[in-house]
């Protein structure tokens, strides 16, 4: 028997329905995997000439409340039937009994959604967690024909996902979740139902007291593995929101994670894990702010409020949560200050820099985080100054520059030059430091120009780069109740200086 196709739609057929369609769904998603190296077999023919396979599936589905063994079985062989075919349709691989045996695939399980739903039921009651895992995929796969359906359903059964996805460790169907989320975030059904709703009660189950997060942390990395896009802009608001920002708040973080990676195409990174994208940026400011907030509420808001940190992954978790637990502590302290602004993303590979850092200076210091997108450093410094009574110890700027500038952010309000400090921009900038304070400039070929020129604001000693480069190790000096560092830099020499005269 042939199935009749008219204007796309499939027309089903009855022909005698095959004993056990499995060894042919079975092969032909084999076949799929293997079609670039091994070209085509019977299957593929077969496939666009005889439903006999298809019409059996659809009646041991149909039946899967006689037959739960079977039924598994079949849901089983049709998940990776359609998982295969949708992962060569993503490498631009379309070909039509491909494309036909997924709408047949689909369509029996969208027609027996009813099927899926009382299985899910009997499943969570005998805690069959894998079953479980097997009718979410499946309801999750006909979300491109029944969103509205498909969104009913999830968030529905939103407390049995959440279980499920908390006991497994499975990343295919985290993955599979993800790409859930990312197809049908703005869908809404006719009783109001979306998503985006669903989301946001995930989010909350993931990130609220005492709940692991890790499922939630790898979706988020699935949904940002290659692209930042409409979804992926409403699931980032959700887990902002859930810390406590307000929209403004949100907005203004977004912005500064863009800001943070600028040199974004909007197209597939050459290597996923390069932090360069803003796929990259997202996940990595997500990651640090789940991890923070399920440590501790609130942390993310306290620390944008008090000190302008938006791009939290730059950080170490532990430091920033030192910084919230000691806000109140008047013992000696350092700052580290980075521009928002970074077109090479470098700052995000810093981490493992100041992890060594905070493990090195210990108890005796407490490191600050600070960030900011304009030049007027010394404004930025009495305001953190004003809540503390020690001078600032230390100071470790990250910004990019040149020999005669450094720049914070774009435009002259963000760009500090030898011009602006020799017409006393940053006078008094000393009264803020220690008399002995370290001043770390990690601003490119700064040792050839404008450090010279800061030097002699600060006093103390100012450390720079003589070329375009970055921090490459902080080893730190302590001596008595003084701290000192001794810089690498990747590339270049170290320059030091003492009021605005190099001494090394």
């Amino acid at each position: 028997m042939v199935d009749q196709v008219i204007k796309n739609e499939v027309v089903w057929t009855n022909p005698a329905p095959r004993p056990d369609p499995n060894r042919a769904i079975s092969a032909l998603s084999l076949n799929i995997s293997r079609h670039h190296t091994q070209g085509g077999s019977q299957y593929r023919e077969a496939i666009m000439r005889d439903t006999d396979v298809f019409f059996a599936a659809r009646l041991q589905i149909n039946e899967g409340l006689q037959d739960r063994v079977t039924f598994f079985r079949t849901l089983s062989d049709l998940n990776d039937l359609i998982g295969e075919i949708n992962m060569t349709h993503r490498k631009g691989v379309v070909l039509e009994y491909q494309s036909l045996a997924l709408e047949r695939a689909l369509q029996i399980l969208s027609d027996n959604i009813n099927v899926l739903e009382q299985n899910l039921t009997i499943a969570n009651a005998h805690g069959d967690n894998s079953s479980l895992e097997s009718i979410f995929t499946a309801v999750a796969s006909i979300s491109a024909l029944h969103s509205d359906q498909v969104v009913r359903f999830m968030a529905k059964y939103r407390d049995i996902l959440w279980k499920v996805l908390q006991s497994k460790n499975n990343s295919q169907f985290i993955h599979k979740m993800a790409g859930f989320i990312n197809h049908s975030l703005f869908a809404r059904s006719k009783e109001g139902t979306s998503l985006e709703q669903f989301s946001k009660d995930l989010v909350s189950d993931a990130m609220g007291d005492g709940v692991k997060h890790k499922p939630l942390s790898e979706i988020v990395e699935a949904l940002f593995e290659y692209r930042y896009d409409r979804a992926g802009e409403m699931l980032t608001s959700i887990i902002l929101g859930k810390s406590g920002l307000s929209n403004d708040q949100i907005k203004d973080v977004i912005s500064a994670w863009r800001k943070s990676a600028p040199i974004y195409t909007g197209k597939r990174p050459i290597d996923k894990n390069n932090i360069v994208s803003l796929p990259a940026v997202v996940k990595k400011n997500l990651e640090t702010i789940m991890d923070l907030e399920g440590r501790k509420s609130g942390v993310t808001k306290f620390l944008l409020e008090k000190f302008g940190i938006r791009c939290f992954g730059r950080y170490p978790t532990k430091l920033l949560l030192r910084q919230f637990d000691t806000f109140g502590d008047q013992g000696q302290f350092g700052i580290i200050l980075s521009s928002i602004a970074d077109y090479s993303g470098g700052y995000y590979v810093d981490v493992d820099l100041y992890d060594k850092l905070f493990d090195d200076i210990g108890e005796d210091y407490i490191i600050r985080v600070t960030e900011t997108d304009d030049k007027y450093l010394r404004s930025q410094y009495e305001k953190i100054r004003a809540l503390y009574s020690p001078p600032i110890a230390f100071e470790i700027v990250n910004v990019h520059g040149s020999i005669k500038d450094m720049q914070f952010s774009e435009g002259p309000e963000g760009m500090l030059t030898i011009e602006d400090i020799e017409s006393g921009l940053l006078d008094g900038l000393s009264e803020i430091f220690d008399p002995d304070a370290v001043h770390v400039l990690g601003s490119c070929s700064a040792a050839l120009g404008i450090a010279g020129k800061y030097s002699e604001k600060v006093k103390g000693k100012t450390i720079a780069p003589t070329t375009d480069t970055a921090i490459k190790s902080i080893t730190v000096i302590k001596n008595g109740k003084k701290i000192d560092f001794d810089i690498t830099f990747r590339d270049g020499e170290a320059w030091i200086f003492y009021n605005g005269k190099r001494i090394n």
